[in-house]
């Protein structure tokens, strides 16, 4: 049972938030840079490998062969995570990702709607969550961190 938060429960919880979102900061915070010229070198450097990155991480984290049933999805799942992943990081609207898809050196077309559905796949669902896991095992964040932290807020 989880009981009532009384107020010493919460500004406990609130103490440890804090403390490790500081450590959070320290660690991993990407420094605000001012100077537009340092901006874009830091940011084409970021760029440069974020493709060949992004596809060996999910890779890592897609190792499992499901045999799915029904007629063939028009995308791949990892291809899925991969596409979700870049429609995040460049901020894209479903529509303007659909249209993306043979930038990506993706041959199929689909609709906005098939993006909004690529989130409630199974498949990429754990993709993702295990995306995450080996991310923070890479970054050394260790888990017992969001597990302490989660098991305060329930």
């Amino acid at each position: 049972m989880i009981g009532r938060i009384t107020q010493r429960r919460y500004d406990d919880f609130k103490s440890s938030i804090d403390d490790l979102l500081s450590q959070y900061r320290e660690m991993f915070s990407i420094p605000v840079i001012t100077d537009w010229k340092d901006y874009e070198f830091f940011y084409k450097e970021r760029m440069k490998g974020m493709g060949l990155e992004l596809r060996a991480m999910i890779d890592e984290s897609s190792s499992v062969f499901v045999d799915e049933f029904g007629r063939n999805p028009l995308l791949e799942a990892k291809k899925k995570v991969f596409f979700i992943l870049v429609k995040e990081i460049f901020r894209l609207s479903n529509r303007k990702a659909a249209y993306l898809l043979p930038l990506l050196g993706i041959g199929k077309e689909i609709s906005y709607k098939t993006v909004e559905r690529l989130y409630s796949d199974p498949l990429v669902i754990m993709i993702l969550n295990n995306l995450f896991l080996n991310s923070l095992k890479r970054q050394e964040v260790s888990l017992l961190c969001l597990i302490v932290v989660f098991d305060q807020t329930w």
